[in-house]
């Protein structure tokens, strides 16, 4: 059963579109919205709460190995009094297929589905209603006409076999929102599956999910199925009982504030093996500079990245050429020997048995050395891998010796990573690392962008430290001189380009221009410009491939791009041709084939980046893969005939490229999860005769843990994590689709260790490591005086109230959090927290105050607020407001959005303003977390009379749990 299988080509772009829709079409109801967001189908929301994120409808084969239609990409909306009518595009010699949502009255809606199929194939149709919000309808008591897990939807999932919560004709909820009632008034049954449990459901990406509609009923030919449900809702009304508290609270002022606090290191991608060792750590005083020394200028690159680092700590740095120091000891697994790699077992535990003497060597006190020749090599435990290193931290130096620079490199990205900060100092517990990765490609698929400092960050700080080595740069929204008149405001300047290649290349990285050169090539289109060069020029999308002044177009391209990046390898892109108006259509093509064009064209692109020398020549899978060739919809060649054919003719115009004939590299894109062994396409690749696959992910957990599992089990090239998030990455890309950015350490993870454990029992937390890499701030090494707010006399909840487990472990009483001093609760048994009213909230509603007034008396230049929410709300949403009033009169506010600010403590996605600074794995694979959002105040000078803070959203329940601040 495949509910909910969205064409992945097809979603980025109907996304985007949806969430940018000012006014999306609406049905009103007392109390309750249903919008309509294009490629995702209709949101429904109760009491300001998006119930239902998404629907959509799927026709397919009955055994889904070929699909003729999903609403991925939308429909034509009209609307009439109270009713909306959606028109699919489903091709016309299919048929037709017409959805209608009526406002019976303020309490009632009908929703119907209307499936013309003319064609003589089987199919079946998948009507999704909704994919609703599971965490806003724990507690509910179910009522149902038909077969019924529960008389209540508990916190634990249904994991029974398909995950069936519900089979019948009418369900009835009564929730914390009000009551629900679905009917299906024809006579299909409709099904509802919890998807809580199964990782592998995408429907269930954006949090824990239930999945309400019709699981593929038959279309009977030259016929017309309609199918129909009624949904009633009644909600509540928010704020009846809520008050306003102002409590006295106490307030002290301290002189550690904020202090450096040393913790256990978290390392990513987890080495292969580790022992820890004995005795005291390895000190970097702040009082002396850093002595590095390097084997040779070939090191000077990893010495550099790593006095980046120690700066970060406000320590001096002096790098020199030096003779490799002796090691002070060869003892190796002193001490606790169990691995720090996330891996299944416990980590290796080999003995090692290095050359060398135990004298201390000139200069070899208190110095970080680094090499990487053959000799090093030979005489430390380095594996003859490419990217591999030795690491061994002792109390009086630090060597790293790698596979030459590559490996040497790597291995101080695993130092900076031990890297702990305590008063005064820095300090490495003794350790040894013996390290190397799985998959020889690490890549990193990207676009440029108009800011710098952002690439840098995520490039510097970020994608280096986790030790890819591939950064495929998509760049045709560019400011190409061959195509000046297509310029839009967010095309990259050639000096942006500039910066990203040479930042690459500082770290490891190989840069690797991608450029669209058949189809996805709209950005050459753009002002109406260059259209005559377009396939079809009433939707130009694709150029015209035998159109002499189209080629003459791309060699521009193609000198202008290699002018900027290096000619080792070149990605062609020539995904999904014909996703966009008619190819073929221009006179040129008449009469041809979309696998003759493709085919000829892509001889044609061979010959022209091998006389620029390129010697790699990479391009996306999907047109050489037809349905049932894959298991999701990456497969756009129009039959397996023609697939084999553009296959034969792709292989074909390598191997007769004069020799030597650049390498191909074929990169498979998949983005929906299956099984390691589902990837069929890998299989099918292979067997037609590519050497080197790249496996290529986007951000779904599962699907990259599978995904990379997949490429290590069959010895493919690699991995790349592609980015999907505009075509110009900026620091609002990073606030709009933070998951994609985040997505990064899991595929590092994975591409470097296979036998790291699925996402969800991963020992560290994703989004806590990027926060803390990608941001990079500075960290002193000396107290910083403050001010700690005690909240306890307002607490009004405990946690265990929401989870009975969740929360065991949460620290209690005056505690220390990223250095960040707080007061918090004494015991989980006891209330912990301060929760604004919520119409979720348990026990009575009075205890809830929909505002809180905290008295200050005192300047404030920074709040640190430690928080979460109870219930998971739509990202951007308004939560809570905080206002501090001055002295003087004047305030100034921050409205918290959600998944911005904030985020409920077990909501999987991310808040870019406020990183976890708690974070607990339960045995679910949930992780739990509690948020620091520092707030800037903008007048630090002006004396603070009180603060505010006030509900806003009526469900998500905001929820204070310490506050101190400088």
């Amino acid at each position: 059963m495949r509910a909910m299988r969205w064409l992945t080509g097809w979603l980025i772009g109907c996304w985007l579109w949806g969430l940018l829709m000012a006014q999306p079409p609406s049905l009103q109801g007392e109390g309750w919205e249903l919008r309509y967001r294009g490629g995702r189908g209709f949101e429904l929301r109760i009491a300001g709460a998006t119930v239902g994120r998404t629907s959509s409808v799927q026709i397919a084969a009955p055994d889904w190995s070929r699909g003729y239609y999903s609403s991925g990409e939308g429909g034509s909306v009209s609307r009439t009094g109270d009713t909306l009518t959606i028109r699919h595009p489903l091709a016309p010699p299919l048929g037709e297929l017409i959805e209608t949502v009526r406002l019976l009255d303020g309490t009632t809606l009908e929703w119907s589905l209307q499936v013309r199929w003319e064609s003589d194939s089987p199919a079946i149709v998948e009507w999704c209603i909704g994919v609703w919000n599971a965490a806003l309808l724990i507690g509910a008591s179910l009522r149902g006409d038909g077969w019924l897990a529960t008389p209540v939807l508990q916190a634990q999932p249904i994991t029974r076999e398909g995950d069936y919560l519900f089979e019948g004709r009418e369900l009835s909820l009564e929730t914390g929102l009000g009551a629900i009632t679905v009917r299906a008034d024809s006579g299909t049954p409709f099904a509802v599956l919890d998807g809580r449990g199964n990782p592998k459901r995408g429907w269930g990406m954006e949090g824990p999910a239930l999945w309400l509609g019709t699981l593929g009923t038959p279309l009977p030919s030259k016929q017309t199925l309609t199918l129909r449900y009624q949904l009633r809702i009644q909600p509540r009304a928010p704020f009846e009982e809520a008050t306003v508290l102002e409590p006295g609270l106490p307030m002290e002022a301290v002189e550690d504030g904020w202090s450096p606090q040393p913790r256990e290191p978290v390392l990513v991608p987890p080495p292969r093996i580790v022992w820890r060792g004995a005795g005291a750590p390895f000190i970097l005083s702040a009082h002396q500079p850093v002595q590095i020394g390097i084997e040779s200028d070939e090191y000077r690159a990893a010495a550099e990245s790593l006095a980046r680092e120690l700066t970060r700590y406000g320590l001096a740095v002096e790098i020199s050429v030096r003779p490799h120091p002796q090691p002070l000891s060869h003892t190796v697994g002193e001490g606790s020997s169990k691995s720090l790699s996330p891996s299944r077992g416990e980590g290796e535990t080999k003995p090692l048995s290095p050359s060398g003497g135990e004298g201390t060597g000139e200069g070899a006190n208190n110095l970080i050395f680094i090499g990487g020749s053959r000799e090093l090599q030979r005489q430390y435990p380095v594996p003859d891998r490419a990217g591999a290193y030795c690491l061994r931290v002792q109390p009086n130096q630090v060597l790293i010796i790698g596979r030459f620079a590559e490996g040497a490199f790597y291995g101080v990205q695993t130092l900076i990573q031990l890297l702990q900060p305590a008063p005064n100092q820095l300090q490495i517990a003794p350790i040894t690392i013996i390290d190397y990765p799985d998959l020889l490609f690490r890549g990193v698929h990207l676009f440029g962008g108009t800011q710098k400092e952002f690439h840098q960050r995520l490039i510097g700080n970020l994608i280096a430290n986790l030790k890819f080595n591939r950064l495929v740069v998509e760049c045709g929204y560019s400011q190409w001189e061959a195509i000046r008149p297509a310029w839009v405001d967010f095309s990259v300047p050639k000096a942006n380009l500039q910066a990203i290649v040479a930042l690459a290349q500082a770290n490891q990285l190989k840069p690797i221009p991608l450029l669209q050169s058949l189809g996805h090539m709209y950005w050459v289109f753009r002002n109406g410009a260059n259209t005559a060069l377009a396939e079809d020029p009433d939707t130009p999308w694709a150029i015209c491939p035998r159109r002499p002044a189209a080629k003459q177009l791309l060699s521009q391209l193609f000198d202008e791009v290699l002018a900027l990046f290096p000619n080792d390898a070149f990605h062609l892109g020539l995904d999904e041709v014909t996703l966009r108006g008619r190819f073929p259509y221009s006179p040129e093509c008449q009469g041809a084939t979309v696998a003759g064009l493709f085919s000829e064209h892509f001889r044609w692109l061979v010959g022209e980046l091998q006389k620029r020398g390129v010697r790699q020549v990479m391009l996306w899978s999907d047109m050489l893969l037809a349905p049932g060739e894959a298991h999701d919809g990456a497969a756009n060649a129009a039959d397996p005939a023609a697939s084999r054919f553009t296959r034969e003719q792709v292989l074909k115009a390598i191997a007769d490229a004069p020799q030597p004939a650049p390498e191909l590299i074929l990169c498979d894109w998949h983005y929906t999860p299956t099984e390691p062994d589902g990837y069929r396409s890998l299989d099918v690749l292979r067997q037609a005769g590519f050497q080197r696959i790249v496996a290529t992910t986007w951000y779904n957990p599962q699907n990259i843990y599978t995904f990379a599992q997949a490429a290590r089990a069959r010895r493919i090239t690699g991995l790349l994590q592609s980015t999907w998030a505009g075509y110009s990455l900026t620091e609002q890309s990073l606030r709009d689709w933070t998951e994609q950015f985040i997505a990064y350490v899991l595929a590092a993870t994975y591409a470097w260790n296979g036998d790291a454990p699925p996402p969800e029992q991963l020992p560290f937390d994703a989004e806590q490591f990027f926060h803390e890499r990608y941001w990079r701030e500075p960290i002193p090494l000396t107290a910083r005086q403050g001010f700690l707010i005690d909240l306890r006399p307002a607490y009004n909840l405990s946690l265990g109230a929401l989870d009975a487990t969740a929360f065991s472990t949460l620290p209690t009483g005056r505690t220390r959090l990223n250095g960040y001093l707080f007061q918090l609760g004494e015991s989980a048994e006891q209330p912990n927290a301060l929760m604004l009213a919520s119409l979720l909230a348990p026990g009575e509603p009075s205890r809830y105050p929909r505002e809180v007034i905290i008295p200050m008396g005192r300047t404030v230049r920074t709040l640190h607020i430690l928080h979460t929410t109870g219930w998971q709300m739509e990202r951007n949403e308004p939560v809570a407001r905080y206002v501090l009033e001055y002295a003087d009169g004047t305030q100034a506010e921050l409205t918290l959005l959600y998944g911005v600010h904030v985020r409920a403590w077990n909501d999987p996605g991310a808040a870019i303003e406020s990183p976890p600074v708690w974070s607990r794995r339960l045995e679910s694979g949930t992780r739990v977390r509690i948020r620091l959002l520092r707030w800037q105040n903008p007048h630090p000078d002006k004396p603070v009379r009180a603060l505010r803070l006030q509900a806003i959203h009526p469900v998500a329940g905001y929820t204070l749990l310490g506050l101190s601040g400088e």
